[in-house]
């Protein structure tokens, strides 16, 4: 969920220790005797309990709102996430094979995934040149009513955001207004392109520069698994 204080700090782990070793325990081989006789007795004595290490229930963090799979069509693409503000990494990845990388389109990405979601228009509306952008203030406020009455990946999101804002304002958004290289790292989609030994080929937030850059690679690979014999008998 992107947030630093979902756990508890060290001071409270390190004080919940203080009340379940005994007073006495002084070493680690003091240790070792007291937890052989005391885990018979209590083998739950030093497990934490999800309440005691949370800050937060986080029920916010769904199967939903952070998938696992980015589905197009009928390929199932596998997602990671990474919390590394400052990094080229941080956010949301996705996977894909080497030998599919040809047949998967950009289009539907830059939705990104629902929990994100809010967060990029509020970002999108950021980008826009000052002039613009004085007609969505408060940002939030719009990116929020305007979530409401889009339909994610039905149509391309710029589109469809811009025809929100318009209704809401009466005010159109000129072409080639948005700025998303001006979006934080975290909110805009990367790609892995991964072997057939889940080995890193390339990585990029721009899908179609992959496609061109690794259509030597991508050739390949297919003419490898041809060599190899698809064809099946007697099945």
């Amino acid at each position: 969920s992107r947030r630093r204080d979902i756990l508890v700090d060290d001071e409270t782990l390190f004080s919940f220790y203080g009340k379940q070793v005994h007073q006495n325990v002084c070493s680690a081989k003091q240790f070792d005797s007291w937890w052989n006789r005391e885990k018979k007795k209590q083998p739950g004595l030093l497990s934490y309990q999800r309440d005691e290490i949370m800050t937060h229930d986080a029920t916010n963090v769904t199967a939903n709102a952070y998938p696992d799979y980015w589905q197009q069509g009928d390929f199932k693409l596998q997602l990671s996430y990474a919390f590394e503000p400052g990094t080229a990494q941080d956010g949301v990845t996705v996977k894909i094979p080497l030998a599919l990388l040809n047949q998967i389109k950009a289009e539907g990405f830059e939705w990104q995934i629902p929990a994100l979601r809010e967060e990029l228009l509020i970002a999108l509306i950021k980008t826009l040149p000052k002039p613009i952008r004085r007609n969505f203030v408060p940002a939030p406020n719009y990116a929020q009513a305007a979530m409401a009455n889009l339909e994610p990946l039905k149509v391309p999101l710029y589109a469809a955001f811009e025809k929100q804002l318009l209704r809401m304002t009466g005010f159109r958004i000129p072409e080639k207004s948005w700025d998303v290289s001006a979006l934080p790292t975290h909110l805009r989609i990367k790609y892995s392109v991964i072997d057939d030994n889940k080995k890193i080929v390339a990585v990029g937030t721009d899908l179609l520069q992959l496609q061109h850059d690794l259509k030597g690679e991508v050739k390949q690979t297919l003419s490898k698994v041809s060599k190899q014999g698809i064809e099946k008998t007697d099945l």
